[in-house]
């Protein structure tokens, strides 16, 4: 397997195998290779580090597997290291500075000594450190001073620094992009520092249990704070240690917490009712459950215990319908038990133990059916113990302590011959008792008191211990598509009115348009808005989280099945706080676009794609809006700008301009675009009649990542020289005229991952640079066809990563390039044993806002041939094509062909191609189409080719090939045009066996002429397979879709992209 790239073996024992010096060292392709949790044992290889393309080396949880990090080469591509629980020890060499490329680091429970290296701050990529316990620094490196390079780890998301006995705390000011923060366990002492609230958008999780710190919470955290998970209590491990104290004042509320654990410290003062009022994702309980081990990212707990709160339990807590575990024990709270508990019907575990509540424990307890454990031991409480449901199996042990409970029916209902204990005083009040065997207490323990984490994923432990759950959650939140998201709130009366006036302006709320394509997700949504309800929480509503003034600050209404006018007098335009507004996808009957639209001077992202606007564009309104990043108004036909320099001239934050279809026919791209515009990342001006010469220096901008100006006929224009470092991913000319030759520069697109500059004018040869540039970068998609280049294409092209190239109607000589054949690794297999993806790639940074018009996009891809027609909305990432028709290429094919077994569409045909076909073809198992006609080719049709199943189009005609066309399986499917044009060629057989009543046709013994594009179709080119390859975009509702068209006519294109630069969130 020289050619393998990823090797993935994560959790197959290999502890029969013992690890060879010399494994992998030949596999100079190796990417990735993960042997995570496979028993490895013995010395690992070190000279596997050294591979000159690794990226990603996962040895984790391989407990036995020793090793030690060698000195390391400059310019390693290293991206993840995973070594956390193996025994690698030694020295973490200073060469591990060399890693620039190293974005995850992870040495946490391994046996490394001495220092800890200040070149570590020299992977200033870092998102990810874990360095934890096991591991014995030396004391002096992991103080102030010697730890100041973690300072240059600017870009770190997750910090993980548990058990190695820090000395200080301030190291954490650092940083301001933290996303999880993990100091448990160290020597941190003092107060918490100021800084933390610095980090309130960012931080999510927040683990400084068992350190001495003391003082009080900053109050600025109550500002926009954006925390799902806090620990900050002490670990039984760690012993009796100085903690927290202070009052929790009545304003500091988390509205995002889900897990908050305090306890084991000396708080004071009643229970914070503003802390209780406030967590939004506690309150409801939406369903939506990710598989992390059966551990759901809606899981909410509270941790309060032993402390030294007191006066009454907040009846307020029985709004928090999601919560699943509650600990109040070991406090000095008194009154009753809330009825108002009933509504946590969530609820799983309950110790309200060791307090001084007092009356009765409320019958409506028994509706809690998930409650599974239960504890309200050493309290003052009297009366009876609720009978049935759960209340049956919880233990004498829940009960004792309250000398006026009676238990005499509640043991005759239950069938509970034990007689309650008379113990009258609580147990000790050291940290063990929770270590008691009541099944609330050990229930509690398992989910609140985790000792330091455990990596062993066997463990059936894992499944509940609260560790785990911060890896759910980290998961969950990070990716921002989690339904905590959803937005609660208190909507303003002026809004909520001016969005019911909106709702009943249109004619219609759910006539949906069922000539859209079916990958746009329709939904009356507006159908939800009704009078009483909180506007905050309907359908495609987004209200102002950040704040207590809850605006609404974003519509979602992609795809809603409106039908109607708009204009400037309607109530939308009052809305002034409205920041993201997407209208996609509706029919407003051929409105104009309101010039009160300038009015939402808010906006950053307006989405107007599809819904059928007409007229001039009022650019003098919308060039106003100032804080615009994202504008879209693709696909309607019938816009008409102007001037667009008058429209953006003003919006210097503009990000992502998309007018794909707006007649630009009456503008030009205003030569002076790129210096107002160095925030541009995406524009798309494709079909949209623009004419002239394009400004080249648009090609340069500096953070550039995609131009499309496909089907442009008019529009001239020539590369520049692109300058190094430029960050071009997708570059789409196809259908303009754009010529010259192609400039040395286009090397230093190393970004680049499509190119296609098909139907221009560019002639000459193929730059040298090219070739380096698809075998260094990430080029997947290569469109060169119906241009006038010419030339040999020399070994020199390999091209790795490619995946669909076209070189068609083109001037290129010479033999077929072996060396791209040998090079092609993504053609070379397919697997099909792995789930199903697709390319796919995004724009968009992350962020906490999405909706149905904006989204990531895949590659589309249509074939045709002739009444044949295969479409792929989403090209799988295993789809492969090359087409090098009609040029003068010659000489034998190369069998090497034969082991792209990837490869799923093949075009040799017009060439001057000679010899036989190869048989090795017969390894082409997933080949769908097969063109070699008009070419010199001799010899017989290899039978073997019956045994591509998957073939359903294929054309040999005008060769030289004779004797019997194979029969059996697909070939009896094809046409006789197929085989045309080959005089030696024997159909009888092949009639007779396939059942073909047609005699055989006097077959043309010349080809039809030579014209692959244009004029009118003939009888002869009829039955030709002729492919046209175009990349298009093709805009997804739930994302967007880029990719390739092949096919003989193209007439529509939808061009629907919006790109979002924010994550998903669902309602409803």
């Amino acid at each position: 397997m020289s050619n393998l790239k990823h090797l993935h073996l994560s959790h197959v024992n290999l502890s029969s195998s013992p690890l060879p010096a010399d494994l992998l060292s030949n596999f100079s392709s190796l990417e990735s290779l993960d042997l995570s949790s496979c028993e490895l044992k013995g010395e690992f290889p070190v000279a596997i580090f050294d591979l000159p393309k690794l990226k990603m080396l996962d040895l984790s949880e391989n407990r036995d597997l020793k090793g030690y990090l060698p000195n390391i080469r400059s310019g390693s591509p290293l991206k993840s290291l995973r070594l956390f629980d193996t025994s690698f020890g030694g020295v973490v060499p200073p060469s591990i500075g060399n890693l620039s490329w190293l974005e995850e680091l992870g040495i946490g429970g391994c046996t490394f000594t001495g220092d800890l290296p200040i070149s570590l701050g020299n992977l200033t990529q870092l998102v990810f450190l874990s360095i934890w316990d096991g591991n014995h620094f030396t004391p002096d490196t992991l103080n102030t001073s010697s730890l100041s390079w973690i300072g240059k780890l600017t870009k770190l998301t997750r910090l993980l620094l548990e058990s190695l006995d820090l000395t200080v705390s301030q190291l954490i000011c650092k940083f301001k992009s933290l996303m999880h923060l993990d100091l448990s366990f160290n020597s941190l002492g003092g107060k918490l520092p100021q800084c933390l609230s610095h980090f309130s958008n960012s931080l999510l999780l927040l683990d400084l249990r068992g350190n001495k710190f003391e003082g009080n919470i900053p109050s600025t955290w109550r500002n926009g704070c954006q925390l799902r998970m806090i620990d900050m209590s002490q670990n039984q491990l760690q012993g009796q240690l100085p903690s927290l104290h202070g009052v929790i004042n009545d304003d500091f509320g988390f509205s995002k917490i889900q897990v908050i654990d305090l306890s084991n410290n000396n708080f004071r003062g009643k229970l914070p009712s503003m802390f209780i009022d406030a967590p939004n994702p506690m309150r409801a309980l939406n369903g939506l459950e990710m598989n992390y081990k059966k551990i759901p990212n809606i899981f909410c707990g509270v941790d309060f215990s032993s402390n030294n709160f007191e006066g009454q339990i907040p009846e307020t807590f029985g709004n928090l319908a999601a919560l699943q575990l509650l600990n109040l024990s070991r406090n000095y709270l008194s009154g009753q038990i809330p009825s108002s508990f009933s509504n946590l019907t969530s609820l799983e575990c309950l110790d309200l133990s060791q307090n001084q509540l007092t009356g009765h424990i409320p019958l409506e307890l028994t509706k809690l059916t998930p409650l599974s454990s239960f504890n309200v031991s050493f309290n003052n409480l009297s009366g009876p113990i609720p009978q049935g449901n759960q209340f049956c199996t919880y233990d004498n042990k829940s009960y004792e302590g309250n000398p006026g409970l009676f238990i005499e029916t509640w043991n005759k209902q239950c069938g509970n011959a034990r007689s309650l204990p008379q113990q009258q005083q609580p147990p000790p009040t050291t940290s063990d008792v929770l270590a008691q065997t009541t099944i609330t207490q050990q229930v509690c323990v398992k989910l609140f008191k985790p000792r330091p984490p455990q990596r062993d994923m066997e463990s059936p432990i894992i499944l509940i211990i609260f560790h785990l759950y911060l890896v759910v959650l980290v998961s969950s939140s990070s990716s921002q598509y989690s339904s905590l998201e959803k937005t609660r709130g208190r909507c303003h009366d002026d809004e909520k009115a001016a969005l019911l006036q909106f709702k009943h302006s249109f004619a219609s709320t759910n006539q949906c348009n069922h000539d859209w394509p079916s990958y746009i997700h329709q939904k009356p949504k507006l159908e939800t808005w009704k009078e009483g309800g909180d506007c905050c929480s309907w359908e495609g509503v987004e209200c102002d989280e950040q704040t207590d003034h809850y605006h609404v600050v974003g519509l979602d209404l992609s795809g809603s099945c409106l039908y109607g006018s708009v204009n400037s007098s309607n109530a939308l335009f009052t809305l002034t706080h409205l920041q993201r507004l997407d209208l996609s996808y509706n029919h407003f009957n051929s409105s104009h676009i309101p010039p009160a639209i300038g009015n939402l001077s808010r906006l950053t992202h307006l989405n107007l794609t599809s819904s059928n606007f007409y007229g001039r564009i009022p650019q003098q309104h919308l060039s106003n809006i100032t804080t615009i990043v994202s504008l879209d108004l693709s696909s309607n036909s019938e816009l008409e700008l102007r001037s667009l320099k008058g429209l953006v001239q003003h919006m210097s934050n503009l990000k992502h301009l998309h007018l794909s279809r707006v007649d630009l026919s009456s503008s030009a791209p205003p030569h002076d675009f790129p210096s107002n515009f160095s925030s541009l990342e995406s524009l798309d001006l494709s079909y949209c009649e623009l004419k002239g010469e394009f400004p080249a220096a648009i090609f340069n901008l500096p953070r550039l990542k995609m131009l499309d100006l496909i089907g442009n006929h008019d529009l001239g224009g020539y590369l520049p020289n692109f300058r190094s470092g430029s960050p071009l991913k997708w570059l789409w000319l196809y259908d303009t005229s754009f010529g010259g030759v192609l400039p040395p520069s286009i090397g230093n697109l190393a970004s680049l991952e499509e190119l296609g500059i098909g139907g221009c004018n560019f002639t000459g040869d193929l730059p040298m640079s090219l070739g380096w540039l698809v075998t260094a970068s990430e080029l997947r998609i290569l469109i060169l066809r119906s241009n006038s280049l010419h030339g040999v294409i020399n070994d020199d092209f390999g091209f790795s990563n490619i995946q669909v190239i076209d070189l068609s109607n083109n001037n290129f000589r010479g033999k077929l390039p072996s060396m791209f054949i040998d090079a092609a690794n993504l053609m070379r297999a397919l697997n099909v044993s792995r789930p199903l993806e697709y390319m796919e790639q995004d724009l968009k940074p992350p962020s906490l806002w999405n909706s149905e018009g904006f989204g990531s996009f895949d590659y589309s891809l249509t074939m045709h041939n002739k009444g044949l027609e295969m479409n792929y909305m989403k090209i799988p990432n295993i789809f492969c094509g090359i087409d090098f028709s009609s040029n003068n290429f010659e000489g034998q094919i190369p069998e090497t062909f034969g082991n792209l077994a990837g490869l799923q569409l093949l075009n040799l045909s017009r060439n001057y191609l000679s010899g036989q076909i190869p048989s090795s073809f017969s390894n082409l198992t997933s080949l769908e189409c097969l063109d070699l006609s008009q070419n010199q080719l001799s010899g017989h049709i290899p039978i073997e080719l019956t045994k591509l199943t998957p073939l359903s189009s294929f054309n040999v005609s005008f060769n030289n090939l004779s004797g019997p066309i194979p029969q059996g399986n697909q070939f009896c499917t094809y046409d006789a045009k197929s085989y045309e044009g080959n005089p030696g060629l024997f159909i009888e057989t092949w009639n007779k066996q396939c059942g073909n009543a047609r005699s055989s046709p006097q077959l043309q013994q010349q080809p039809p002429p030579a014209t692959f594009d244009g004029g009118d179709d003939d009888v002869d080119s009829e039955y030709e397979f002729r492919m046209k390859w175009i990349i298009v975009l093709i805009g997804f509702a739930s994302g967007l879709v880029g990719g390739v068209i092949v096919g003989n006519e193209f007439t529509t294109r939808k061009h629907d992209w919006f790109v979002k630069t924010f994550a998903r969130k669902r309602r409803g």
